[in-house]
């Protein structure tokens, strides 16, 4: 047998032809040159999608402030095209954020012992954690310091007296606890008008002044010194529109009268951004029905421009998942992360927790979908230190319902500690003319 033949002897090419064996060569070879391009298409592509992702969280990042439609990807049958900040695209069939779903949660040290309806209030690299109501459905007073670096949990100096369901946030070195109920689960008729001060540096408690209208489960927010208090409950659970101000920058401090929400909400949430203060879902029953409703949970966000000296709330875009006793942090790019909360089942009982995560940006006013907490959880405490979402205690779904079992879904508090963590992303959309 020649060089060549032995070259390309085989399994199969035994007892052939020398035509037929060139002929299978040259098929084989004919195969190997189509394998090739393949292969290199296949590169090229990645490659492609390389760039184009470090194009999204790179170049589209840096330069936000020039980009109103900013990459073309047309094809003659599917018409795909990205937008920076908008989720909708007159002429296109589906719309979906590029980074739907992403981040990833991990366990992280669990809490002493179960815990809810309590704050968790983020300053430097430690989340402090104020009062609640224990496994036995008693408000507490207890404060705790959890080290996001060595991730150890401290006693601190303990509030003058017990509290929860109330509002808290941070300013200028100092924690602002606001309103609250000193029992656990009652009637409603423990409700709190005080303010407490805690100094983080000293470790130490003062009392701020009285709110006008005593309030619970309402939510704080901080903007430019200014501290915000939203909505609420106030005696025997009468849903509240009414806000109050108080500048911390002043003496003496003092409460003030702010703009009234557009309608009342209880169980509600806060947070502070780009000069604003958004205030999340809720739940207000106006009665209107003949018996009450379980299911007047709602979905609305409401804005106020500090920043401009605002004094009218507007209502933004509302949340994918109507929902109460949810938690919201703020990241560094401004977007705000709305964890878990409540809603009802089939609307026979609340008390039924959520797994959903969302993300907020509101220079476009728009919601992606982020990674669901493992745990459902409400009425639970939420902060954020670089960029990461740590989410602590609360509340299962209860396994029972009415007044005569709250103790019985108290028993239920969780001590368990999640974190999201992600990257934090550009806010594209991607459009096409036909179902993705």
């Amino acid at each position: 047998m020649d060089p060549p033949e032995r070259a390309y002897h085989m399994d199969g090419f035994d007892d052939q032809s020398p035509a037929m064996t060139n002929e299978k060569i040259r098929a084989l070879q004919s195969k190997q040159r189509v394998t090739t391009y393949c292969v290199g298409f296949a590169v090229a592509f990645a490659f492609l999608a390389f760039v184009l992702g470090a194009f999204a969280t790179t170049f589209v990042d840096k330069n936000q402030g020039h980009l109103d439609s900013m990459i073309d990807l047309h094809n003659s049958k599917s018409g795909v095209i990205l937008r920076y900040g908008q989720a909708k695209l007159s002429g296109y069939r589906t719309s979906t954020s590029l980074f739907a779903g992403s981040g990833s949660w991990y366990v992280k040290p669990a809490l002493a012992a179960g815990r809810s309806d309590f704050i968790a209030v983020p300053s430097g690299d430690k989340i402090f954690l104020i009062g609640g109501n224990d496994a036995a459905g008693n408000a507490m007073a207890d404060v705790t310091e959890y080290d996001t670096i060595l991730e150890t949990y401290t006693a601190k100096a303990a509030m003058p007296a017990a509290r929860a369901r109330f509002g808290a946030a941070a300013n200028d070195g100092k924690i602002y606890v606001v309103g609250g109920v000193t029992a656990g689960h009652d009637d409603n008729a423990n409700v709190l008008s005080t303010t407490l001060v805690y100094d983080i540096a000293d470790n130490t408690w003062t009392s701020g002044p009285a709110l006008a209208t005593a309030r619970s489960d309402t939510c704080v927010a901080v903007v430019g010194g200014a501290v915000h208090v939203v909505g609420g409950y106030s005696l025997y659970w009468e849903t509240l529109n009414s806000t109050e101000v108080l500048d911390a920058t002043a003496s003496p401090l003092a409460w003030s009268a702010g703009p009234t929400l557009p309608a009342p909400r209880g169980d509600v949430t806060c947070a502070a951004s780009v000069g604003h203060v958004f205030v999340f879902g809720g739940f207000y029953d106006d009665g209107s029905g003949p018996s009450f409703n379980n299911s007047a949970f709602h979905a609305t966000v409401f804005s106020l421009d500090v920043s401009k000296s605002a004094t009218t709330w507007l209502e933004k875009s509302p949340m994918p998942n109507a929902r109460g006793d949810k938690a919201a942090a703020t990241l560094s790019d401004g977007s705000i992360i709305v964890v878990g909360g409540e809603t009802h089942a089939r609307g026979l009982q609340t008390e039924v927790a959520l797994h959903d995560v969302e993300q907020y940006y509101p220079t476009h006013d728009t919601w992606v979908a982020k990674a669901p907490v493992p745990t459902a959880r409400f009425r639970f405490g939420v902060a954020a230190v670089d960029d990461q979402v740590h989410a602590f205690g609360g509340h299962k779904v209860c396994s029972s319902y009415g007044d005569a079992t709250l103790d019985a879904c108290a028993a239920d508090a969780l001590d368990s500690h999640e974190v999201l963590m992600d990257v934090v992303h550009p806010d594209i959309w991607v459009h096409s003319k036909i179902d993705l």
